[in-house]
């Protein structure tokens, strides 16, 4: 065309035939679709970009109709729960209470219904256990949708992965325990020493003296 761009045509065509059943004609209908085809591509590119980056932070999105009780989830949040997207027929409000650790599933429903009722956001943490056996921390935010009667209409959020985060605060906490234990043996064993222990400031004052200090001195 005049614009030297290549340009995306997408045909119809119909055969017209001879009694003899021979092609007599072909009559051709093309409609001009670049701008729509390139919207289409843009949409595809945002949405792989989109994937891509959830995958990073592994931050899955979710949203349930609660009027068709479907739920939908993105390609991460299957990954997260460890699934494959083929197993979509599997994902229902119940399937995803049963992906849960047993001893915090009435945490997440009774936490999702008060939050729907009370049209409140919805924030909560729990553990899933994977198949093989292993189990993840998942921290997931959400909010609902209401019809102007105050009706529920739809619940959307995320999923987030904060398994490592979890973990991390375990140890150190873990850490952070053994370190007081330890300072409470060492106190225990200076205080009750029959030893004279005194620790001084760099100025020479008296910073901490035992009970045996106190008594010889």
């Amino acid at each position: 065309n005049n614009q030297n761009k290549d340009r995306t045509i997408r045909w119809h065509t119909v055969n017209l035939f001879s009694e003899k059943g021979e092609v007599l004609e072909i009559i051709g209908l093309g409609r001009d679709i670049t701008e729509e085809r390139a919207k289409e591509l843009d949409s595809i590119q945002t949405a792989n970009r989109l994937a891509e980056a959830q995958r990073v932070a592994k931050i899955g999105s979710w949203e349930i109709d609660l009027e068709s009780s479907s739920i939908w989830w993105s390609e991460e949040s299957y990954r997260i729960f460890g699934m494959q997207k083929t197993d979509k027929s599997k994902v229902d409000f119940e399937g995803f209470l049963a992906a849960i650790f047993a001893e915090d599933r009435d945490l997440v429903r009774t936490t999702y219904e008060r939050t729907v009722n009370e049209r409140l956001p919805f924030d909560v943490c729990y553990r899933i256990a994977l198949e093989d056996q292993s189990i993840k921390y998942v921290h997931a935010l959400g909010e609902h949708l209401y019809d102007e009667t105050g009706k529920p209409l739809r619940s959307l959020g995320t999923f987030r992965d904060v398994t490592q985060q979890i973990d991390r605060e375990i140890k150190l906490q873990k850490i952070e325990a053994e370190a007081r234990e330890l300072q409470e043996y060492n106190d225990h064993v200076v205080q009750n020493s029959p030893m004279f222990i005194v620790a001084l400031h760099p100025n020479g004052e008296v910073k901490y003296v035992n009970d045996a200090g106190c008594n010889i001195s």
